[in-house]
């Protein structure tokens, strides 16, 4: 605790690229994610300079935070799912995570949405 009696920000980790900055949250319970979580890292993201990322990992989201993640503005967090993870691991030539983080933003870009699955939209293409 803080002097002032509020909890601290807890994020899982903390990454630079260079200029780029990302925060990172990592939930691998069984249980689906809500909103509420996703919405935290992008507060914390928010309070960040201009470029920061947050990088939202986890086993499986709530269907209502899937809702509600395609009205979070500006995108400033990527979500990824352990199947995508998998997928990236497991290539013939497999991803670094800088690699899916990048397809992500892209596909982000392209779509509007932070949660678009990398193999499934390549699979779509």
């Amino acid at each position: 605790m803080e002097s002032n009696e509020r909890p601290k920000e807890e994020v899982d980790g903390l990454v630079t690229l260079g200029w780029q900055g990302f925060l990172l949250q990592t939930k691998l319970e069984n249980k689906a994610i809500p909103f509420e979580p996703i919405a935290r890292l992008h507060l914390q993201v928010g309070r960040r300079p201009e470029g920061t990322l947050g990088l939202f990992f986890a086993s499986k989201y709530s269907p209502a935070a899937e809702e509600l993640i395609k009205d979070l503005r500006p995108i400033r967090i990527l979500l990824f799912r352990v199947p995508e993870m998998n997928w990236a691991l497991t290539r013939e030539r497999p991803l670094d995570m800088l690699e899916l983080v990048r397809w992500k933003w892209r596909l982000a870009l392209k779509s509007g949405r932070p949660d678009v699955s990398v193999p499934e939209a390549l699979l779509a293409d």
